[in-house]
């Protein structure tokens, strides 16, 4: 009998929506309850989910619904009209929820129409509809890891929209503070919350649940586009660190991509050092790893490859926002000290080769190659001094005086795998260590001893030699 009663209820709505009589839907529908309502919508959405396109033309049913709706709210019947949307966009987003996950893209088109719908109804929403949504994606985040990709624009705005709203009872059960509208039991609680804080427990659920590596780009670019606190700018920017460490090999370049932009809204100093220590790491974890001669020399080769899709990534963006070169710079000099120590005497491989690369942008040329210069001279004057002093030695991490050479020829080596970009502003640096410590007098002048300017001199024509031999255009350069 129902499903009889339905069929005369959709043939009615269709034959007042071929009449273009939308007042007289929306009346209709406001008899309706709310579950006959969330049943018609799920019937007529329920053939894309089963993947029938043919069945449900358009929305045809789903979108007369919609404008019920909305044509009851313009003639003044707020509370009616409300409603009614309120139960069509729950039962649409439940709908594309359940849909598929594993076929992102085609789902994305499918629902293409009413991901249009809900941006255009949203500022109709009530409060009470607008919380229920919200919360109804983040349990879909929680459960599967991902966000649907046809509620990726629809989602920011929401949320922004959700922080705009006043104070609101919520009906809670056990920790934390839900949008349940489950009836209070015995173990249910009624508080008062605002938008605003609702918003800010959402973005923070969201960044403590698990996501699936390979919904780490989408996560973070949907959360990207949400207006958030200085406070939650921090809890969002250290929890896209994390997932780094989550993410698929292939994905991290697109990563770091939205890192960088996501650093546009603050921590850009964080933000820059947390991506220079994840593939620090990853460099020496690389370099650690044993097995198979050929599976470890492929690993290095893609490890090179992905490292320089994303210095291109970071020079792109510093050339966009000059305070995130300021900021890569100031966490190099922060970190100097606490890097040689840890990589006996030399910076880590990636972080010099950023810094290389931040070398051809002409404003900060200078300051990088003379900070790297520096660098390079300090540490094997301190190197040498150090292993003169034999009663010292102990108490001081050591240093090793090859550390320098080796890593000007592992940057060499990589120049051919994805680190092309850094080889110009090596070739620079090495001339200018040679200038430096060229001669007798500069090296009297200098606060470095005669033998670490003739060591520096030393391991810096070996690796314009080994440059030379590997680029055509070194030759010219030198």
């Amino acid at each position: 009998m129902a499903d009889e009663s339905n069929s005369q209820v959709v043939d009615a709505l269709l034959t007042l929506g071929r009449e273009k009589a939308f007042a007289e839907i929306g009346q209709m529908l406001s008899g309706l309850g709310e579950g006959v309502l969330y049943s018609l919508v799920e019937e007529d959405l329920g053939t894309l989910v089963a993947g029938d396109v043919s069945l449900s033309p358009v929305f045809q049913l789903t979108n007369l619904i919609f404008k019920g709706g909305c044509a009851l709210v313009e003639k003044g019947t707020t509370q009616a009209g409300e409603g009614i949307l309120g139960t069509v966009t729950s039962a649409c987003v439940s709908q594309i929820c359940e849909d598929d996950p594993r076929d992102e893209r085609d789902s994305g088109k499918k629902w293409s129409t009413i991901s249009d719908k809900l941006l255009e109804v949203l500022p109709q929403l009530s409060s009470r509809s607008i919380i229920d949504v919200a919360f109804r994606i983040l349990a879909e985040l929680k459960a599967c890891g991902s966000i649907p990709s046809a509620l990726h624009s629809f989602l920011p705005m929401l949320l922004d929209t959700l922080g705009t709203i006043g104070p609101v009872e919520i009906v809670t059960k056990g920790e934390g503070f839900g949008a349940s509208t489950a009836a209070a039991g015995d173990s249910s609680t009624t508080i008062t919350r605002t938008g605003l804080a609702l918003k800010s427990y959402w973005v923070e659920s969201a960044c403590s649940y698990r996501w699936d590596p390979k919904s780490s780009v989408a996560v973070c670019a949907l959360l990207r586009e949400i207006v958030l606190s200085e406070r939650l700018i921090e809890v969002v920017a250290y929890r896209m660190l994390r997932q780094l460490k989550l993410a698929e090999l292939n994905e991290l370049p697109a990563m770091v991509y939205q890192l960088l932009l996501f650093a546009r809204n603050g921590f850009k100093r964080e933000i820059i050092g947390g991506i220079l220590s994840f593939f620090d790491t990853a460099e020496n974890d690389s370099s650690k790893d044993g097995g198979d001669a050929a599976q470890s020399q492929k690993r290095w080769r893609e490890l090179g490859d992905i490292e320089g899709t994303v210095m291109l990534h970071i020079i792109y963006n510093i050339k966009q926002d000059f305070e995130l070169g300021d900021a890569l710079i100031a966490h190099a000099k922060e970190q100097g000290d606490v890097a040689l120590a840890a990589a006996g005497g030399a910076p880590s491989t990636f972080s010099f080769a950023c810094l290389l690369a931040l070398a051809r942008i002409h404003r900060f040329e200078d300051a990088v190659i003379s900070f790297l210069r520096t660098t390079i001279v300090k540490s094997i004057h301190d190197a040498m001094a150090l292993a003169s002093t034999g009663w010292i030695r102990p108490l001081l991490p050591p240093i090793r005086l090859s550390a320098q050479q080796q890593l000007l020829s592992a940057v060499v080596a990589r120049s051919s795998y994805g680190w092309d970009q850094v080889t110009q502003s090596l070739i620079q640096l090495c001339l200018s260590v040679m200038d430096l410590t060229g001669s007798s007098a500069a090296a009297r002048r200098s606060a470095y001893s005669a033998q670490a300017c003739a060591e520096a001199r030393r391991i810096s024509t070996q690796a314009l030699r080994l440059a030379f031999g590997g680029h055509d255009f070194v030759r010219a350069e030198v």
